[in-house]
């Protein structure tokens, strides 16, 4: 049981993606003009405050953004301090990715632990040793990718890009 609650534990603790942008002509800021054109960003200002924005764009100098109010606004690039983006699709694919992982590792450990060696020992069924850790690896995987995509969906996947210009 208490496997259960880290296991939990675990997947709850969410996905975070931190980058730094040194300027608007990097890959980091062509990741954000592309990542900006499907999803919503918010963005926080230097003097603390927090927009939710919609078409946020990085230009040479300047960001561009809209707010939920149809309301366009801009400011020069070294007023932002930090734009995330936060995804729930994303979050449930790391969710899998990770259950899948950790699940077959764990059958894997379990069926290499507990594998056949002697038919004659079985009472039930026999598996031969190989074929058992990549069943029970399967399984197991299978099962920690069914619990980890709802786990990571609800939780999210989040993406922070700071912005430290040089002086």
């Amino acid at each position: 049981m208490r496997s259960v609650f880290l296991a939990a534990a675990l997947f709850l603790s969410g996905c975070t993606h931190a980058y730094v942008i040194h300027g608007a002509t990097g890959r980091a800021a062509r990741d954000i003009n592309a990542r900006a054109a499907y999803q919503r960003a918010t963005v926080t200002l230097l003097d603390g405050r927090r927009l939710e924005t919609s078409g946020f764009h990085i230009r040479l100098d300047s960001a561009t953004w809209s707010t939920p109010r149809p309301v366009s606004m801009g400011a020069p690039l070294s007023n932002v301090a930090e734009i995330r983006f936060f995804s729930r699709g994303e979050g449930g694919m790391e969710g899998l990715g990770l259950g899948l992982l950790g699940g077959a590792l764990v059958g894997a450990t379990l069926g290499y632990v507990y594998r056949d060696e002697d038919p004659s020992d079985n009472c039930c069924f026999y598996l031969p040793p190989r074929e058992g850790v990549v069943l029970l690896a399967g399984f197991f995987g299978l099962v920690g990718g069914l619990a980890g995509f709802p786990v990571g969906a609800v939780k999210g996947s989040t993406v922070v890009y700071r912005v430290r210009l040089p002086r």
